[in-house]
């Protein structure tokens, strides 16, 4: 087998009845160079079983099994056995359009220097990811003078990005020493791409709708405090390894203002919280009603002089 163009690494935990759909997403891509590295970290289901019935279907299928590390771990192991020249990061539970790869490599290939392609997305609903959820959007384009003052000011409130809508060059991780902080309980993505910010890559942005965000069972229910905890040290993290950028320092610590709010501290995040979870509204509330309420609750407005103040 030849070195493929893309390494795509799929960690699996828990996942497996998701995980032949994803793979699936995966061999319907129209550019075929490709290699894949399921990383089974200590699943207790029969990941393993799928898995191995996925690596006999295809050659370009590899799988690596750990004991459960969690999300950074695995995916740190999957770059660990990565042989292409970028890199695809796909949860099991996600999925990809078929000409996610061929589109983004046709924007990649002529770059030279160390690029960063991603795409829009769109939300399926938790039993069928085809099946298009109604959600409040959260914009994935950074807006900001540089892009960095929008992943430390903006994120999880107006902005977000899907861990697999990018294709990263392979060459943050291996010579840039880029990786997942695995000491973090939530929010090790947003971290990665703090560290990945830093080396200032080319940023290329495709409004096609690539790649397919499955919105799992309690997920907005989940243990939001562990969430905020997680933010929080991330971003403290992140404050400390940026405190000689005065502009990125400065958006962190606005960012930790604002963390509080959007975790559930208030009275209306609470109240967005509950009508987010609750299936009735989601269901039968009309849609422009959803979002006037939406509008109206949150997410937190950040302060009238956060821009001016942020150097450019």
């Amino acid at each position: 087998m030849t070195e493929p163009l893309v390494s795509v690494v799929i960690p699996c935990h828990g996942h497996a009845r998701f995980l032949t759909e994803c793979v699936d997403s995966l061999l319907a891509q129209t550019d075929p160079h490709w290699e894949a590295i399921i990383v089974n970290d200590g699943s207790t289901d029969d990941t393993r079983a799928v898995a191995q019935a996925l690596v006999a279907r295809d050659p370009r299928i590899r799988y690596v099994e750990q004991e459960h590390g969690g999300q950074a771990s695995a995916r740190n192991a999957g770059l660990r056995n990565a042989r292409g020249r970028w890199i695809q990061f796909l949860d099991a539970d996600d999925l990809i359009e078929p000409r996610k790869l061929e589109v983004q490599l046709a924007h990649l290939l002529p770059h030279a220097e160390v690029a960063v392609c991603y795409c829009a997305y769109w939300r399926g609903e938790a039993l069928n990811a085809k099946a298009r959820a109604t959600w409040t959007y959260v914009s994935c384009e950074f807006v900001l003078a540089r892009p960095v003052y929008d992943m430390a000011l903006r994120w999880e409130w107006a902005f977000s990005i899907p861990i697999h809508t990018p294709l990263f060059d392979a060459r943050l991780f291996r010579e840039l020493g880029v990786r997942f902080d695995q000491s973090l309980p939530t929010n090790e993505d947003w971290d990665m791409w703090m560290q990945v910010l830093r080396h200032t890559p080319t940023i290329i942005y495709i409004p096609e709708e690539l790649a397919i965000y499955r919105l799992s069972e309690g997920s907005v229910t989940s243990d939001r405090t562990r969430m905020r905890q997680g933010f929080a040290t991330a971003v403290h993290n992140q404050r400390k390894a940026h405190a000689d950028d005065e502009g990125v320092a400065r958006c962190l610590d606005l960012t930790l203002r604002l963390i509080d709010h959007h975790y559930g501290h208030g009275l209306r995040a609470r109240l967005r919280i509950w009508l987010d979870s609750n299936r009735a509204y989601r269901s039968r509330c009309p849609w422009p009603i959803q979002q006037f309420i939406a509008r109206r609750l949150g997410p937190p407005s950040l302060p009238s002089d956060v821009y001016p103040a942020i150097p450019a």
